[in-house]
């Protein structure tokens, strides 16, 4: 089950985190965005996208990290945590499978709904919008980004296989009610 929710649990949590930088890129204001790109420097040189003039509004950022990162993320943790708890108490192996099945197809279901659901047209004009990233000439690096572009492959699966360890542990030590407890303080210590 730990294993079953990493891999599963982990793909939405890095589109939440891709979509917290790619908000954070972008500079504050308000106009129509309008790209610019650049190529790297190196052997191999890659586009570099930034935003050359538009932005969005406070209000508009803070709500887009709400619905697109907060909700997102805190809906994908709670299905983490009742998918292991639910698997944790099946009693044979048969129902364990058909629950982790259950459990990968409910996680599957936005991707299932996107596709069914979005014309192609709003499709080919979402992959149209360019990857954003900081340039040499940006404002350039925190202490923070620099060590997470280093650690970071190695610290999100960490995180999350912590996460779900801990959580099988509240469910069999305690409960449904350790983990009622467990799940809103570890949001709320973020």
């Amino acid at each position: 089950a730990i294993i079953l929710s990493f891999s599963v649990v982990s793909g939405d949590l890095a589109d939440c985190f891709q979509t917290w930088e790619y908000l954070r890129l972008i500079p504050s204001g308000h106009g129509t965005l309008l790209f610019e790109s650049r190529l790297s420097k190196g052997q191999q040189p890659v586009d570099m996208w930034r935003v050359e003039k538009g932005g969005i509004g406070h209000c508009h950022r803070a709500f887009a990290i709400l619905v697109y990162v907060v909700v997102r993320a805190a809906s994908t943790l709670s299905i983490m945590l009742y998918g292991i708890g639910y698997v944790a108490v099946a009693e044979s192996d048969d129902d364990k499978i058909k629950d982790c099945l259950a459990f990968l197809i409910l996680t599957d279901l936005d991707d299932i709904f996107y596709n069914l659901a979005v014309p192609k047209i709003v499709k080919a004009d979402l992959e149209r919008v360019p990857d954003l990233c900081l340039t040499d000439d940006a404002a350039g690096f925190t202490l923070f980004q620099r060590l997470w572009n280093v650690l970071g492959a190695w610290v999100k699966p960490a995180l999350v296989a912590t996460w779900a360890v801990g959580l099988v542990q509240a469910f069999c030590a305690g409960g449904v009610l350790a983990l009622a407890i467990t799940y809103p303080v570890v949001l709320a210590a973020g």
